[in-house]
Formats: structure tokens, sequence, C-alpha cells
């Protein structure tokens, strides 16, 4: 799943700087404590705070029955210090989901083309939401399904980062699932032909009354520009209710949750954020909004998160919009992603937002105006939270 990202750093770009100065000696191979890597304030790396680091490395590679990967080492290290903060959205990114996390957020990537979050019951990952023709669905996988396997082997001690890089891969490639269904206590094996998944950033559509539907998959490279041209092909001037699907959109950048949001509100402050230190930055609407007095329900679910949630968020507040649904994800927190000289990347929580109402929504979500219950199961050909939607912009309600 996607986080609420920034394109660059900015207040923590020197944190990240030292670790890829620190960790450089590792890359190399070098395992001598003596390796002057400079840590921010100029401390050589193997002063009295770094020791007992370099006494395991140095143990580890003197007394190890096997041969040691110093690469593997590196990203061991790398990912428990990222880990020791406590925050599920603090972590190091190894170079393979790195390089396929900056590809999802540029509308492309190879895998199974399904969202998914971390269960921290059962350590599985469950599916959230599956792509439209993607392999996942193809194959069978449902909402709601608990992965607990891959290739046959145990995951639910991983971190949810490696589950994904494992679940990810080439495409045309099989990997094989082990998914809990329902009350089942032993797991189903579905294979899986991975694929290129191209995620269509917006889908529109304009139903009788002047009814218009506009979804958004995530807010990606190309969100603000997709979304614009979407809602100018259904003609605003003339719309008389509008339907915003940001149902299973994982999030991506802020600055395109802003611009989303800017299409419907002519000024304001959109979300307010609240960085180390206790500094305060706002995010303001951009003006000239396309679709400024219509009528708008917003489609949300469990995987609605992040980005989607200050658009959401944000709409409501302003009295611009009614959620309708179920209980969005609740993720409340900006990152930003720094790349690291072994091609991996740091992903480090800068901040924490709110709501124009200064709401919190991290880890409670949003609450549907409207609790409407789509069982995918028992009715997979009718949307019904869409047919709701419709019906109560149209006055039939």
């Amino acid at each position: 799943m996607f986080d609420n990202v920034r394109k660059s750093g900015r207040v923590m770009a020197g944190v990240v700087l030292v670790a890829a100065i620190f960790f450089g000696g590792f890359v190399l191979g070098s395992a001598h404590p003596t390796l002057l890597a400079l840590a921010q304030d100029g401390t050589p790396a193997d002063s009295k705070l770094f020791a007992p680091f370099w006494e395991a490395w140095n143990l580890l590679h003197q007394n190890y029955v096997d041969p040691l990967d110093d690469n593997k080492l590196l990203q061991g290290a790398l990912a428990g210090m990222m880990a020791a903060p406590g925050d599920k959205f603090t972590n190091y990114f190894d170079p393979a989901f790195y390089k396929s996390t900056t590809e999802q957020l540029a509308g492309q990537f190879s895998g199974i083309g399904a969202t998914v979050k971390k269960d921290t019951k059962s350590g599985g990952l469950i599916v959230i939401s599956t792509i439209s023709g993607a392999p996942a669905r193809t194959a069978g996988l449902q909402d709601g399904d608990l992965i607990v396997q891959v290739d046959g082997k145990d995951i639910t001690t991983l971190a949810e980062n490696d589950i994904v890089s494992k679940v990810r891969g080439l495409a045309g490639t099989i990997v094989k699932l082990g998914i809990l269904r329902g009350d089942a206590t032993t797991p189903i094996v579905i294979p899986v032909t991975r694929g290129q998944i191209v995620i269509p950033d917006v889908t529109t559509h304009m139903y009788t009354g002047q009814v218009g539907y506009i979804a958004l998959t995530e807010f990606g490279d190309h969100a603000t520009k997709d979304f614009e041209a979407g809602l100018k092909a259904l003609h605003p001037d003339k719309l008389k209710g509008l339907i915003l699907d940001l149902r299973g959109n994982p999030g991506g950048y802020v600055e395109a949750a802003v611009s989303v949001a800017s299409a419907f509100v002519d000024s304001g402050v959109i979300l307010t954020e609240e960085e180390h230190g206790g500094h305060i930055s706002t995010f303001n609407a951009k003006g000239h909004p396309l679709v400024a007095h219509v009528p708008i329900i917003v489609l949300v679910d469990g995987g609605t998160a992040s980005a989607a949630e200050i658009v959401s968020g944000a709409l409501r507040d302003y009295g611009r919009a009614k959620l309708l649904g179920t209980q969005t994800y609740g993720k409340g927190s900006a990152q930003i992603i720094e790349q690291l000289s072994d091609g991996g990347a740091a992903h480090i929580t800068i901040a924490r937002w709110y709501t124009p109402a200064h709401h919190t929504i991290q880890g409670v979500g949003l609450t549907p105006d409207f609790i409407i219950r789509w069982d995918t199961k028992a009715d997979p050909d009718v949307d019904v939270q869409l047919r709701q939607a419709i019906l109560i912009l149209r006055g039939e309600m």
C-alpha cells in the first residue's frame, strides 16, 4: 500500500544522509571497526556509541559457521534501525522493493494487482482489494483473504515490505499463495501468474440525470493531470451531481491530494501538518475549482488511505461532500522516501496531518455519512454502494 509521501526530502534529508554515509563501508565489505564513516555531528563510526555494533559485526564474521553475505547484513542492519522508532510507516526499502514502489507510483509495475495490509493478529497480509482484470482477481483472490504463505513458506513473522517483495516479481512467473478464507484454519493454495500491472488513474462515466462518476485509483505521478482531464470530459458546468470513487485508493503524493481537493474547494486549508519540533505547515486550496457547487458523494472503504483520506476529509469538512461506504483505513501521517547508496531507500514519517477542522484519522479512519456495505461475494455484479450514491444524488431516497 502506498503512503502519503513527498517527492523529495526536506526536514529529514540529513538523517537519511547519515545512514547512507555510515553504512557505505558495509557495502564495500569492510568489517574493521576503525572504518571512519562520519555521522551527522562528525563523530566517527568507531566511537563509543557504535563500538558494540562493530564488535558484533566482527564476532559474526569471525565465528559464524556459514559464509556471510555482507549486503544482506547491511540490509538487516538498516531494516532494524528504521524499525526501532516503532512507527510501522518508518522503514527501510530494499532495492527491489524500492524499485517496485516507484514503478507503482508511476502507474505501472509487475506483480499480482492487489492492495494489501498487514494483519497485526496473524502476521499475514489481508487482501483489501484487487484490480479488475489483474492476475489476483483472475486467479480467484477475494477481498478479506489472508495471505499466510508464499511459495509454500510461512510469512507471518516477516515484515510487510518483505512479504510484498516475495509476492511481487517478474511478469510471467508464478507465485503460490497460501490463503486463509473465512473461518478456515488450513490454507488453500492459489497459484497466481504475475503480470505487468497498468493502473488506469482515472475512470469516468455519465449516468442519467446528469450524475457524473469519476474514479481515481491512486495519487501518483499523473494523478493531477489525468483527474482534471477526466473532470473536464464530464462537462462539469452541466453536472447536477458527482460521484468521486476513492475505494481501494491507497494514497500517494501530498501534492496530488491537494490538487484533487482543489478541484472542488475554492479556498481554505486542505490539510495541516505537524512536523518535527512542533513546526506547523498548511496546504491551501489552489483556487479556480472545476466543480465548485455540485453535490458530491465520495465512495470510500477500508482501502481508502492516506492521500485519499486527505481529500475525503477535506471535502466533508467544507460541506462539499458526503461519504458513503465503510470505514476508511486510518493513516494520518506523511512520509518521505529518500534513495540510499545501496539502491534501497529510507521511508520516514516526518509529520502527522489533520483535516481542515483539525480532526485526525490516524488509527481511526473516517466514518461515512452513509454506511453501506457491499458483499462482493454475494453481489459480485451489482455495485450496491455506487447504486445508492446515484439514488441519493438523484433525490430518490
